[in-house]
């Protein structure tokens, strides 16, 4: 509880599709975490929440509500298909049976209360949950709660984390910030630890002789103050797998797999299935004609699940039906499911070692075997045979941390930002938690070439500077064109906003000045200011700015990688011709030379070569 005076608590949610956390952190010192499973159920009188609603989930599945979290963001078509196709793509198993219905292209779920069919959006079924964690903290310290950090999947974009904060203003709450869970799971290293790394602590490596994972000195380590870390995450309907590369407290994701209809629900569906072949062969009833039966089974195989994870074998019963079910008959159920979170990792570690490949000299021959460190978060992380079979692929141990639970850990590191945000810095914290740029912000120049302001994987926020200028003698005219995208060239990047810059006083080409500062923020908003350098005339050096919205997706993104590495090559040769045949045109202008007058290139501008720096 927070005493007299204190600044107002701002608390941490992992907001999972399974079950949901809230969390708080007062200067680094852990004051509690609370669990409630991600259920909303109703009733003829009432709304229950948490734990009310998931006991409901057997006597009442028709009116109780799961799953939705995936929901967020999605319209009535989107649904429609995913419902509709032999996957449920990001819909899980829990939304299949639920009455979705069409408002104004959105998706709303009806509900019978009484006599009465009610319609509730999946903004405003988030909306309840995040009130009933607000409540849990409120309760436990004592005092209103008004903001808080939601962690996210790593996956959601811009209408999914703007959806959230929506059901944050229904509950009540400011969501300061949409915390992706790619990062904020590295909470098994401690809180204590996590704060004082890099200066205290150094890399941890395996001991072959004591068979354990410890700590050594920078000195006896080649990468320093480099540290690989694969974070994998196993949810109830999601996976998450990602190599995160620490420096000097600087968390920025090399590489990224993420799975969103797949995760521990599946391995309790696999032995949910077997179970209702057995019940069949025992009591010979059709389970199709016995939901209820159905979803006792369901539930005995999620418990069942859970004590395999300590146990070697488990006791079933449901009504005058008894077996027992062996870790090992579990493992062999699910075996083709371990393996797939396994070529999950093996994928991660790919698309990280092209990354680093890309953007760090530290790595040159990089491997799985130059990760420096293995986590596993959620629920599922507890199963002994996945455990296993990462190891055996890594050739490392998972290191747990027997302190925190790892189903804690995203709760706890977005408490320990919100910390950070209650009290402006936290003493002692080393801890930075970064967003980086998916894409490359560029200008595009003479030549249809994309200048880089943003590079790709730079840290946000962000503050960038570079200096442009004309190309023709008298140009009184120039269009800033921005891009986003991974390659050199204009027409393979997307086109975000063109700013004008008009008045420039005549003078001969290269002389004019226009300084351009974009800027970037967390949720990828982008404000561009340009002005015109040292104008006598004050109208001119008037600002010109823009703001502008990324808005590219995920897939896009890919596509793009994709197509770069596809074309790197032919790219790489285009430009170098490109740029020589530039160095020419100026090369003629500095001499005297005559250049075509008919060339269309009064609305562009050329690039000043200075160093681009940090504002910031």
């Amino acid at each position: 509880m927070l005493a007299k005076g204190e600044e107002k608590p701002i608390i941490g949610i992992d907001f999972g599709n399974t079950y949901s956390r809230v969390a708080f952190i007062n200067n680094s010192k852990t004051d509690f975490v609370a669990t409630i499973p991600s259920y909303v159920a109703f009733t003829d009188s009432e709304i229950l929440i948490g734990d009310a609603a998931f006991q409901q989930r057997v006597t009442n599945p028709q009116r109780t509500l799961s799953g939705f979290r995936d929901l967020l963001g999605l319209s009535f078509e989107d649904v429609q298909h995913n419902l509709t196709s032999l996957s449920l793509g990001v819909l899980t198993s829990s939304v299949k049976n639920l009455d979705f219905r069409d408002r104004d292209g959105l998706p709303v779920i009806a509900v019978q209360v009484g006599r009465e069919t009610k319609e509730y959006s999946p903004v405003e079924i988030v909306a309840i949950m995040l009130s009933r964690l607000k409540d849990i903290g409120r309760d436990r310290l004592g005092q209103e709660i008004e903001e808080v950090v939601v962690s996210v999947p790593s996956w959601f974009e811009d209408k999914q984390k703007e959806a959230v904060k929506e059901a944050g203003v229904l509950a009540g709450l400011v969501v300061i910030r949409t915390q992706s869970d790619a990062i904020t799971p590295l909470m098994p290293y401690g809180l204590e630890e996590l704060h004082e790394f890099p200066e205290r602590r150094g890399p941890m490596v395996y001991n072959d002789t004591t068979g354990e994972m410890e700590w050594i000195g920078y000195e006896d380590q080649y990468y320093s103050r480099e540290l690989l870390v694969l974070v994998v995450d196993i949810g109830g309907t999601s996976l998450n797998v990602n190599v995160v590369l620490l420096e000097y407290g600087v968390y920025e994701v090399q590489g990224n797999i993420h799975e969103v209809s797949f995760g521990g629900n599946d391995f309790t569906e696999n032995l949910a299935k077997y179970l209702a072949e057995k019940y069949r062969e025992e009591m010979g009833s059709l389970m199709d004609n016995d939901p209820i039966t159905m979803a006792k089974l369901y539930s005995k195989a999620e418990d069942a699940k859970r004590t395999l994870s300590s146990e070697t074998a488990a006791e079933i019963s449901v009504g005058d039906f008894h077996t027992t079910i062996s870790r090992s008959r579990f493992e062999e159920l699910n075996n083709l499911l371990f393996k797939r979170v396994v070529d999950a990792v093996n994928g991660t570690v790919v698309k990280a070692h092209a990354e680093i490949e890309k953007t760090s000299s530290g790595y040159p021959n990089y491997t799985k075997t130059d990760i420096d460190y293995i986590t596993l978060q959620g629920g599922s992380s507890h199963i002994p045979k996945i455990r296993a079979m990462l190891e055996s692929f890594m050739g490392k141990p998972v290191y747990t941390n027997s302190t925190i639970p790892s189903e804690h850990t995203v709760a706890l590191s977005a408490a320990a930002l919100a910390d950070i945000f209650m009290h402006g810095s936290t003493d002692g914290c080393d801890m930075h938690f970064f967003t980086i740029s998916r894409v490359m912000i560029g200008i595009g120049t003479a030549h249809e070439l994309v200048q880089p302001v943003i590079l790709r994987g730079t840290a946000l926020e962000t503050i960038k500077s570079i200096e442009l200028t004309t190309i023709k003698d008298g140009q009184t005219e120039a269009h800033i064109k921005m891009y986003a995208g991974v390659r050199s060239f204009a027409r393979d990047a997307v086109h975000l906003h063109t700013l004008t810059i008009r008045n420039i006083p005549p003078a001969r080409a290269g002389l004019p000045i226009i300084d351009v500062q974009v800027s970037m923020d967390e949720d990828e908003n982008m404000r561009v200011n340009a002005s015109l350098r040292g104008s006598p005339i004050p109208d001119y050096a008037i600002s010109h700015f823009a703001r502008v919205k990324l808005g590219i997706t995920n897939e896009e993104v890919e596509r793009m990688l994709d197509d770069e590495e596809r074309n790197r090559e032919e790219d790489r040769a285009e430009k170098e011709a490109v740029l020589a045949m530039g160095k020419m045109v100026l090369a003629e202008e500095d001499t005297g030379g005559h250049r075509d007058k008919s060339e269309k290139v009064a609305n562009v501008v050329r690039y000043k070569v200075v160093p681009m720096h940090d504002e910031l």
